[in-house]
């Protein structure tokens, strides 16, 4: 389970043509190790939270050790001891025309540890 921060303002982004903004964090990481094919999706992009934002007066979002809406679950034993880079995106979905992606210029990169436990939690608790 992923817990996170996150102190942004995306008030700026709001204009006369912004409808919504679709906001989320994404997980990214190789999973590859020398000599291993197991896995055909060598890089990885994984949404770990998200949030839909209807007007310029909700786009200050601060979260404090928020738990992430989906896990990042690793399938064997692959990152262990890996970087994961964390990074928060947005989609603008206008009124009228094409809607487009943006990402925040930082970026997040924290190695995962090198043991886990590896029993799923009772994820209907933490509601």
């Amino acid at each position: 389970m992923v817990k996170f921060n996150l102190n942004v303002d995306l008030s700026p982004v709001f204009h006369w043509n912004v409808k919504q903004l679709f906001v989320f964090i994404t997980a990214e990481y190789n999973n590859t190790q020398p000599g291993d094919n197991r896995y055909q999706n060598a890089n990885n992009n994984i949404v770990i939270w998200d949030k839909i934002i209807k007007s310029k007066s909700r786009a200050k979002l601060s979260l404090k050790n928020k738990l992430a809406k989906y896990p990042l679950i690793d399938q064997g034993s692959n990152l262990r001891g890996m970087p994961v880079t964390y990074k928060v995106s947005w989609n603008v979905v206008p009124y009228t025309g094409y809607l487009y992606l943006q990402d925040a210029p930082k970026t997040f990169t924290f190695t995962m540890p090198e043991s886990y436990t590896t029993r799923r939690p009772n994820l209907s608790k933490l509601k």
